[in-house]
């Protein structure tokens, strides 16, 4: 499991070694909430699990968030409200951007974000907490 602030914490499911996608996206979460702790209100807000697909390799992650802590699954689990779609390299540059240039590249469809329309709110809930700045 790995720790962060005392009232929110980001775990692995242990049923598998996680693939590339859920190991970026436990350490990003785990970073930002140890450093931005007022994050886990946000992460308390999402209801459904959102994913991460990377185009490259295949493979897929989930993010479930509950109300103390959010675990990130190697697969794609339950009814995600959002799917990201895109290689490592393009996620991982979003989460280095602030909030209006991500969104921009997601509007310009360098990344594709399946759910977007219906669900924008969670969209900008999720870049506050995978974005690093």
């Amino acid at each position: 499991m790995r720790s962060t602030h005392q009232s929110y914490q980001v775990s692995v499911n242990l049923g598998d070694r996680p693939n590339d996608v859920a190991d970026i996206l436990a350490s990003l979460l785990t970073s930002n909430l140890e450093t931005y702790p007022a994050r886990a209100n946000i992460a308390r807000q999402i209801s459904r699990p959102v994913a991460v697909y990377n185009t490259y390799t295949g493979t897929v992650a989930t993010v479930v968030f509950h109300d103390n802590r959010a675990v990130v699954y190697n697969n794609l689990v339950g009814r995600p409200l959002l799917i990201v779609k895109g290689i490592a390299n393009q996620i991982v540059d979003v989460t280095k951007l602030t909030t209006a240039p991500a969104l921009r590249r997601i509007l310009r469809r360098r990344l594709a974000v399946k759910g977007l329309l219906l669900h924008p709110v969670t969209a900008l809930q999720l870049l506050a907490l995978i974005s690093t700045s």
